[in-house]
């Protein structure tokens, strides 16, 4: 009888530090979008609204998408960060995209072409070189289903020191859970779902911490899709315009 106890309060215990760590992650998710607004003007777009998949007739599970805030400039504390997309569609020869990032316009980076493999699930695209600090950038993702219209969705990126608080207590001997959540904490929420989005493959908790993040973010129709590999790079492909328009 006191062993059913001692369980049933720890059970308690931990189910209420997990609603207070996501409430406490909800709030500032609000508090980061108010007070990071976009400043170069342009709407930011995680999805592409009004149209499921990418390829015309096929029976997808969802929309294109971006895993980022729906609100707010998004920040980085990783000179090098990783963009994390939902691709619906199951992968088909016709199926590429391109990533680009600009800086008023300019290409910063080489345009990334990709061919999509082993969706619909969630890919990555990790930068090849490292942001400038307190630049804001602009990112443009595309997919084009053969020779149909591209389906893009845009946003901006930023790269800010944390803090020397936040940076001692990342250099301590914690998980990538436990940094996920300082991150989060700190309003660096690209960070936090790089590092889920790899510890989820091998760890139990940090999966249910990465189901948690994304109903958090408002995007509990990805909790059960996986991290694919991606993405095959081609240098042939050449279709897109070389300029981010703030109503793509």
């Amino acid at each position: 009888m006191r062993l059913t106890t001692v369980l049933t309060l720890s059970l308690l215990i931990f189910t209420s530090d997990i609603t207070a760590s996501l409430v406490e992650t909800t709030h500032s998710i609000a508090a980061f979008a108010q007070a990071n607004q976009n400043s170069n003007g342009r709407p930011k777009r995680r999805k592409p609204g009004g149209r499921k998949g990418i390829c015309q007739g096929n029976r997808s599970p969802g929309e294109l998408t971006a895993i980022i805030p729906e609100q707010g400039a998004d920040i980085t504390a990783s000179h090098s960060p990783a963009f994390f997309f939902f691709i619906p569609d199951a992968a088909q020869s016709s199926l590429k995209g391109v990533f680009r990032l600009q800086e008023n316009d300019r290409n910063v980076i080489a345009p990334i072409r990709v061919s999509v493999s082993g969706t619909p699930g969630i890919i990555k695209i990790q930068l090849p070189q490292s942001l400038e600090k307190n630049r804001s950038y602009q990112w443009l993702f595309q997919i084009t289903c053969g020779d149909e219209k591209a389906v893009a969705i845009n946003g901006t990126i930023t790269f800010r020191e944390p803090s020397p608080s936040l940076t001692k207590q990342l250099t301590n001997q914690i998980s990538a859970r436990e940094k996920a959540r300082l991150y989060q904490r700190e309003g660096f929420f690209l960070d936090a779902i790089a590092l889920l989005a790899e510890a989820q493959i091998k760890d139990t908790n940090a999966k249910t911490d990465w189901k948690a993040l994304l109903q958090i973010l408002g995007l509990p129709e990805l909790t059960q899709q996986p991290i694919v590999p991606c993405c095959t790079p081609t240098t042939t492909y050449s279709q897109f315009p070389s300029k981010i328009k703030g109503d793509q």
